[in-house]
């Protein structure tokens, strides 16, 4: 919650009141007496644009054993057999899956595992992975494809997969506490250009029609405005080139594996 807020104070302390007020207060029908120009920022920007987007970008990286997961054999043809990979949300956090990223995995029987008990969300998630031989030989792919809400379809030629890690993006924090201190001024900087854009998108016309408030003319108003016409650009340029770089450093899993890999590209 630091860093939105951060984010919100940059917000109502670079943008006039007077503009905040009219974009986010006098013209929504859904303000009321007990809401604040903060939550509204929130509601109307922050949730729906920004962190969707950023979820979209880079979410967490998590590893799950899949031998507690649901696993269904599909009958694709008469020498082929395709596998559904359903993950749990005690082992997401209740996050959806934005994307699969890999599946190391042996095959064959189950060995009498018919159920998956998940009891202990990612502790217990965590306490099955350290018990997985990461020397034993294995098969990995990524030929992996989301189907559903944190179901995945592996595009292997096999109906089960045991003593396996499955490697999923899941969506960030609703709260971005897996944001590292250090990166608030970047999501500030992001969530900014996009408060601008949705301002010039909701004002623009109006303002350019006469609109008035408080009984003054909004000719300084229309000018600030105006400025921000390429907010929506500046904003999609910022979230690829920027804001994609500083959430996966922010992805512990995910850069920690890079750079083992750069250290030793065997790895």
């Amino acid at each position: 919650m630091m860093v939105i807020n951060k984010a919100i104070r940059d917000v109502t302390n670079r943008i006039p009141k007077e503009i905040l007020n009219i974009a986010f207060m006098s013209r929504s029908s859904t303000v009321n007496i007990n809401t604040t120009l903060e939550e509204q920022i929130k509601r109307l920007v922050i949730t729906p644009i920004v962190l969707a987007d950023a979820n979209i970008v880079r979410g967490m990286t998590l590893t799950i054993p899949v031998n507690m997961c649901k696993q269904t054999g599909i009958h694709y043809n008469s020498t082929a057999n395709y596998l559904v990979i359903e993950v749990p949300y005690e082992l997401t956090e209740g996050k959806e899956i934005m994307s699969p990223l890999s599946l190391m995995y042996t095959f064959g029987k189950m060995n009498g595992i018919t159920s998956y008990n998940t009891s202990g969300g990612l502790a217990l998630a965590e306490k099955a992975l350290d018990g997985i031989d990461t020397n034993v030989g294995g098969i990995s792919t990524t030929n992996l494809e989301l189907i559903g809400p944190n179901s995945i379809l592996v595009h292997e030629n096999i109906s089960t997969a045991i003593n396996g890690q499955l490697r999923i993006s899941v969506e960030n924090d609703n709260n971005l506490r897996n944001i590292k201190p250090r990166s608030a001024l970047a999501f500030s900087k992001l969530v900014l250009l996009a408060v601008k854009a949705y301002i010039y998108n909701e004002l623009v016309i109006s303002v350019d029609k006469g609109f008035i408030y408080g009984g003054h003319d909004l000719n300084k108003i229309s000018d600030t405005i105006d400025k921000w016409e390429d907010a929506w650009d500046e904003y999609d340029e910022y979230l690829r080139e920027t804001w994609s770089k500083v959430s996966f450093m922010n992805d512990s899993v995910a850069f920690n594996r890079h750079i083992k890999s750069m250290i030793n590209p065997v790895v």
